[in-house]
């Protein structure tokens, strides 16, 4: 009887060794699929002819986190963890889409008319998919409108780009309508495709109010016209983990607050403005997101932007300084090289609102009838400064009259191609405002415009602190 109890003891044992191996098995399979479930296959040595593949097999998305993820293909396997379908956007002229789905397993080609494509190595529907806005925008030749070289003049340029926008995205709905009766495309990806072209319409329409926002203003349309957009059916259908519809939102939060087209900022002031904005104007997963991302990308565009543990809590919030560069300047007179530092020195006031321009800027000098106004009214305790980066002392001269800036004020910075003022700031365009204090903390990287009402919130809260 002994002997028994201890056999069925050891059978016992047996049986439970092996669930928990099998167990074990499954579970590291499991995590290996849940780690990696997308595969790509990158073999095509065309991929690899222009700079090692940088542009054409670089691409990005959100999380689900709400956090930027850039991919970069390298010859041969690569893995990808995604838990639904998500479209990565290529990092290329156009930002190409590409609709990835759980579980797919792709090769890509180099095309030499059409560029990258995407083949799924068991389902032509999938392959289908893939490929959807690339030959898309191959036949319309991209999405977003565009004005370099050939700049818009006049209100009624500006609304026949708006039609053009609109007949672009019903040319772009017929043309999916057609493409989904030629292939058996998923009703998934038929909505998310739809809310793709939607998107894009509603980018480039934002993009162009925003470009032209003074000629809306001088028609008293743009608040309007913001309000419309408002009401757009974006708004009323946001998903909370579309990837587009994330990059749409926060591409309108900026250009509503800012003036701003996809960034996001360096100071403290416009952040919390951002902050304050998605807390009163968003609801439940989405706000969330959106707080999520505000923090991500403060961290990880400005690292030196000390941030505790929620980007809504006050700590968020604290100044940085920075240390004064070796940046000469050149006065009016034309007789005396000064430093930033004798410059903040020789005045009194507690904040300073530096003003970077040029004498060939046009939106530069636009905004100093806006800059005069404000400086009367807050002349008591900031500061304007005038840092022109003209090369030509003439022009600076001659647009400095023409502009009435006041002399004490105005300043030509010398050696701008080295400037450390430039470097700190990251000064690329022009028209740039920043706004620091005496004790050289950083209230603002990039101020709004003194023709923007927020710029009057900031100055508000200055004087009143």
């Amino acid at each position: 009887m002994h002997a028994l109890i201890v056999f069925m003891k050891y059978l016992l044992f047996i049986h439970l060794f092996v669930i928990f191996s099998l167990t074990r098995v499954i579970s590291q399979t499991n995590s290996k699929s849940i780690k990696s479930n997308v595969f790509i296959l990158a073999n095509d040595k065309m991929l690899f002819d222009f700079e090692n593949g940088k542009y054409k097999l670089a691409f990005k998305y959100i999380d689900e986190n709400g956090v930027d993820q850039r991919l970069t293909f390298k010859k041969g396997d690569n893995r990808l963890n995604i838990k639904k379908p998500v479209f990565i956007i290529q990092q290329d002229a156009l930002e190409t889409p590409f609709y990835i789905c759980p579980n797919d397993s792709i090769q890509i080609f180099d095309n030499q008319y059409n560029g990258v494509v995407f083949k799924h190595k068991s389902n032509s529907s999938r392959t289908a998919e893939l490929n959807f806005f690339s030959i898309l925008l191959d036949s319309i030749k991209g999405f977003t409108f565009s004005t370099k070289g050939k700049p818009l003049e006049t209100f009624d340029q500006i609304l026949t780009t708006e039609l053009d926008i609109h007949r672009q995205k019903l040319f772009s709905i017929k043309f999916a309508s057609r493409y989904f009766s030629k292939f058996q495309v998923s009703n998934q990806f038929k909505k998310d495709c739809l809310k793709q072209i939607s998107n894009f319409a509603f980018n480039d329409t934002l993009s162009l109010v925003n470009e032209y926002h003074r000629f809306y203003e001088k028609e008293g349309l743009y608040e309007k016209r913001m309000a419309q957009i408002l009401r757009s059916s974006l708004f009323n259908n946001i998903e909370v983990f579309n990837n587009s519809d994330i990059f749409s939102v926060e591409h309108f939060n900026n250009v509503f607050l800012f003036y701003k087209d996809y960034s996001y900022f360096k100071d403290t002031s416009q952040i919390k403005i951002l902050v304050n904005y998605i807390q009163s104007t968003y609801f439940g997963d989405f706000k969330n997101l959106l707080l999520k991302r505000v923090e991500y990308l403060a961290k990880s565009l400005y690292v030196n932007l000390p941030l505790q543990n929620s980007i809504i809590g006050e700590n968020a919030f604290l100044p940085k300084k920075f240390v004064l560069g070796s940046d000469k300047f050149l006065t009016t007179t034309l007789e005396n090289v000064t430093t930033l530092k004798k410059i903040i020195l020789s005045n009194s006031e507690s904040f300073f609102f530096i003003d970077f321009w040029a004498s060939w800027c046009k939106p530069c000098r636009e905004e100093f009838k806006y800059s005069h106004k404000l400086e009367l009214k807050y002349s008591k305790k900031i500061k304007f400064l005038y840092f022109s980066l003209d090369d030509d002392v003439n022009s600076w001269i001659r647009a400095s009259k023409q502009e009435k800036i006041p002399s004490k004020s105005n300043f030509l910075m010398l050696e701008t191609t080295s400037s450390e003022l430039k470097n700190i700031f990251k000064i690329i365009t022009i028209p740039r405002y920043i706004i620091i204090d005496r004790k050289m903390n950083i209230i603002s990287f990039d101020s709004p415009r003194p023709s923007s009402n927020l710029l009057i919130e900031i100055f508000q809260r200055l004087i009143l602190n």
